[in-house]
């Protein structure tokens, strides 16, 4: 239709991180006519395409929360639900006991055994009470929806979470830019690491887990936390970056190895430049955390010569 309105339709993608790679420098970084690199028109910093969606695949695993985790997000948002429904209950409850009692006392001043003084002061207190629950309950139920639609869109996000990075290597292109665009806000290239910034997602973004000044908490306070939960100013920030020690330590420890067996069509070179760009987000007490653990033999190896 934009064509034949004269207007040029939107190009499509052809590269998975197009629109979403900026080179450290500010700039976004693109892939130019036969060449196999990112590359920033400004300062000429680039990276190899399949060393992005390396690097990018490397990290899925760390995205997400646990499956422990996640579960008891799920039965803490379903027990929410049903705190809030039980709350309507009990106003429905006491919404039919305030009628009942206005009607008695309504019958006690058509029967003369109130004065109209008397009927007003007993009255009164009701007839407010009653229309206080009439706004109450509406607002508790269309709560209770939202909640419902969340919790819902929770599931689903999750059940596709938890084998995202088993699926990644079958997904098509299509698929996996969908992805992109769904959870990625931004990606930052270094010279030598890659920053991966992620847009909140819908299960880590509840109302039971989001800090806000009505819990007691600064407005200071909650913009740090989300600056450390987003891994900014790493390098700078000393306990965004004990995050992100934290988060390439657990890869190392637990996902390397099948991240290395997932890809035996890589060369050392090239996992190695991949490892590398993880673990140089790292400080030297995250490089001396990972030196020491305990790993198999030819995942050390990889680490070590991306240490060097």
């Amino acid at each position: 239709d934009e064509q034949l309105k004269g207007r040029p339709a939107a190009r499509k993608a052809v590269q998975l991180f197009t629109g979403f790679s900026f080179c450290h420098c500010g700039q976004k970084m693109y892939v130019k006519s036969n060449s196999p690199k990112y590359i920033c028109g400004k300062c000429r910093n680039k990276i190899p395409i399949e060393d992005l969606e390396g690097v990018f695949h490397e990290q899925l695993k760390t995205f997400f929360l646990s499956t422990n985790e996640i579960e008891q997000h799920l039965a803490k948002a379903q027990a929410g639900i049903g705190e809030k429904e039980e709350l309507i209950r009990v106003l429905e409850n006491e919404h039919a006991k305030a009628k009942a009692e206005m009607d008695e006392v309504y019958e006690l001043y058509k029967g003369r055994y109130l004065t109209r003084e008397g009927f007003a002061e007993r009255y009164g207190p009701l007839e407010q009470r009653r229309k206080q629950i009439d706004e109450q309950i509406p607002e508790l139920q269309a709560h209770v929806d939202v909640m419902k639609i969340s919790y819902l869109s929770s599931e689903e996000v999750v059940s596709e979470a938890r084998d995202l990075y088993s699926r990644w290597l079958t997904l098509s292109f299509e698929e996996k830019r969908a992805i992109v665009e769904t959870i990625v806000e931004r990606i930052e290239i270094e010279k030598d690491s890659v920053a991966i910034h992620l847009h909140y997602i819908p299960f880590q973004e509840s109302d039971g887990a989001r800090a806000t000044p009505q819990h007691g908490y600064a407005e200071a306070q909650i913009a740090h936390v989300a600056k450390i939960i987003k891994k900014e100013e790493l390098k700078r920030d000393r306990e965004s970056q004990a995050l992100e020690n934290i988060a390439a330590a657990v890869f190392a420890q637990h996902y390397l190895g099948a991240f290395i067996e997932d890809h035996k069509d890589y060369d050392e070179e090239k996992l190695v430049g991949i490892v590398r760009k993880t673990l140089r987000k790292m400080d030297a007490v995250g490089h001396a955390a990972v030196v020491a653990m305990q790993l198999p033999p030819h995942v050390k190896h990889v680490i070590d010569i991306a240490l060097q």
